[in-house]
């Protein structure tokens, strides 16, 4: 990854983002983005692999509503500390 400069050409740029975009969709790792309000902008192919959902059945949708009760708690109570 380099360092991003004033002097960085548009495809090194391109290439960058390319590297970063492929990180996210392309790694072991749960990751999710939500928008303002707490719903589901996006997520990677391993987060619905590993918890079994498709596309359509999250994106869009408040991520509370796949919380446990106990977690659904936690979650309303720490929301302004997450900001």
């Amino acid at each position: 990854m380099t360092k991003p400069g004033k002097n960085q050409s548009i495809e090194e740029l391109r290439q960058e983002l390319s590297r970063i975009i492929d990180l996210y969709e392309n790694s072991k790792i749960n990751y999710q983005k939500l928008d303002a309000e707490w719903n589901i902008e996006s997520v990677n192919k391993y987060w619905l692999k590993s918890l079994g959902y498709s596309w359509d059945e999250v994106v869009g949708k408040p991520f509370e509503t796949l919380l446990s009760k106990e977690s659904k708690n936690v979650f309303r109570d720490n929301q302004q500390s997450l900001i």
